[in-house]
């Protein structure tokens, strides 16, 4: 939804402008505003499209949560008038006074508080689009069941068309309207425009009446794409031989994952400086905090499922004998300092090193613990594709969904992973990246 970052861009110049004529009637010289000062105002509104992009603000799963919107877009007013602030200052001398700021942040998150709402709105009150999804199997059900649940969506399942087995699953309410010669019939009876296909045995057959769809306007997608597009993850029972046969092409693209390891390098590097600076600090505060080492070395399991040693600042007192266990809310072994550590992440700076050994990537799934991960692979297969590529220090499970601590969590932050691998690329570690940013910021995920 990038016209949403226009909106935003346009709802920050409106804000400046609105600050500016409400300065005046207190202080009548005062020249905030887009003319009087372009620059500081121009760094505020590109402040404020880049925070909406950061907080997620652009994606329908978000709008339609009033807390996140609150939440997020408050987070962003005060970076609008933080920016402001420190560009009248630094940028282009041209103060403005301590009031203008925090006018300014107060006006831009009641805009984009008011502009999200009234898109929610729309959203929820949008007649949903009916369409019909070829196959019959358990990824047609849960596909169906997504497509009903979830506004974000906007669209309805109204039944399913067999591609082979006509046999519906157990417990679905929606009918089978057909086979998949009938789909054109189908398409016509019930007013359907577009055609959701959940399954990869249907290609054939589909070449015989893609012809008449495409004359009468239906649009035929696939499934998978059409909910990870509107959900940002894929739901592991969908997996089928269609998505693994788009995805597995895209983790071994010419180029793809020496592009990826150059901006590993990049990162890697510049964040061991910034480590090298807070090394004595954090050093002293951990020795401090608790007897036991500096840092914490635990194996996890990396690429191709090798277990590598990996490399943390301890937050915990010191157990050599501890066995392994997921980390609880309110975990008991956290010190004072490690949970400091935790919620702002500079626990996980030495990671880097792994980075540079090429044991870990600054964008991947988290890698786990070798025997948590058989014990979730026990029960979910699926959950060693994560192990396809290079686990990370952030990813797009994390930044979406946080710290996983059962079985059935992980199976949710693996839908995640899934999307990662099906986009995996610079591009969406570059996204990642920067969404990171919002999640140190608001402590999400951490534990």
């Amino acid at each position: 939804m990038s016209w949403l970052l226009v909106l935003d861009a346009f709802l920050a110049a409106l804000a400046i402008e609105t600050a500016g004529a409400v300065m005046r009637t207190i202080h009548p010289s005062s020249i905030l505003g887009l003319e009087g000062t372009t620059v500081a105002s121009a760094f505020t509104v590109l402040a404020t499209a880049l925070g909406t992009y950061m907080t997620g603000l652009d994606r329908p799963t978000v709008i339609l949560s009033r807390a996140s919107i609150w939440r997020r877009a408050a987070i962003v007013g005060a970076l609008a008038g933080l920016t402001l602030l420190l560009a009248q200052y630094y940028a282009w001398y041209k103060p403005t006074g301590r009031i203008a700021p925090l006018v300014v942040g107060g006006l831009v998150g009641t805009l984009l508080i008011a502009s999200r709402l009234l898109a929610r709105r729309a959203v929820l009150r949008a007649p949903r689009v009916p369409v019909v999804i070829v196959g019959t199997g358990p990824t047609a059900s849960v596909i169906a069941e997504l497509m009903n649940s979830e506004p974000a969506t906007r669209r309805v399942a109204v039944g399913y068309v067999a591609a082979g087995d006509a046999s519906l699953p157990s417990a679905d309410d929606l009918p089978l309207l057909g086979a998949i010669e009938q789909l054109p019939d189908v398409c016509r009876e019930y007013g359907i425009s577009q055609v959701l296909v959940a399954t990869a045995q249907a290609a054939d057959s589909l070449l015989d009446v893609m012809p008449q769809l495409s004359e009468r306007g239906v649009v035929v997608q696939s499934a998978h794409d059409v909910v990870m597009s509107v959900s940002g993850r894929l739901p592991f029972d969908m997996m089928d031989g269609g998505w693994m046969l788009d995805t597995m092409p895209r983790l071994h693209a010419p180029g793809v994952r020496e592009t990826k390891q150059v901006i590993d390098m990049g990162f890697a590097l510049a964040g061991l400086a910034v480590f090298a600076v807070l090394f004595p600090a954090l050093y002293f505060a951990v020795k401090l905090s608790s007897p036991g080492p500096f840092l914490f070395v635990q194996d996890r399991v990396g690429e191709g499922g090798r277990v590598f040693k990996l490399l943390k600042i301890r937050t915990m007192t010191h157990n050599p004998r501890a066995g392994e266990r997921w980390a609880a809310k309110t975990d008991a072994r956290v010190t004072a300092v490690g949970a400091v550590l935790r919620k702002t992440r500079l626990d996980e700076l030495p990671q880097l090193i792994n980075v540079l050994r090429g044991e870990m990537s600054i964008v991947g799934p988290r890698p786990e613990q070798p025997g948590i991960a058989k014990r979730i692979e026990a029960e979910i297969p699926a959950f060693r594709f994560r192990t396809l590529v290079k686990p990370g220090i952030t990813g797009w499970a994390q930044i979406n969904y946080g710290y996983a601590a059962s079985v059935e969590e992980s199976g949710v932050k693996l839908s995640y992973d899934l999307f990662y691998l099906h986009r995996f690329g610079p591009r969406m570690d570059l996204d990642i990246i920067m969404r990171t940013f919002f999640v140190m910021l608001a402590r999400i995920g951490s534990r």
